[in-house]
């Protein structure tokens, strides 16, 4: 991976998007920033913060369950009631998805 930190930062986003708590990002919002700015669009990050084609379309699918789930909520809604919105359940798995992924690869690579 040429830019490891890009793709801590990715893992991080992705975990508090997948509903596991995390100290870094104060809502969905940042974290959904974050995980853009390091990771889309996805397939140009391969081999820079994602390891490979499938990490890239789980990527993909969390911003698309999103992209859904935005015309839902007012703009600048709070995460309280992005999280009541019937779509947000797509976004937390495909969080999830793409995060538990990310583990297996770095698994993989690290030999841990």
């Amino acid at each position: 991976m040429s830019h490891p930190n890009m793709r801590a930062e990715a893992a991080d986003a992705l975990t508090g998007l997948a509903g596991e708590p995390i100290e870094f990002y104060s809502d969905i919002t940042n974290a959904l920033h974050a995980l853009e700015d390091v990771a889309r669009p996805a397939a140009d990050y391969v081999g820079v913060s994602l390891a490979d084609a499938q990490e890239a379309a789980l990527v993909t699918a969390v911003f698309d369950a999103w992209l859904a789930l935005a015309n839902e909520v007012a703009p600048g809604a709070g995460d309280a009631t992005i999280r009541a919105t019937p779509g947000w359940s797509a976004v937390e798995r495909a969080a999830r998805a793409a995060r538990e992924r990310m583990a297996a690869n770095d698994r993989r690579f690290t030999g841990e």
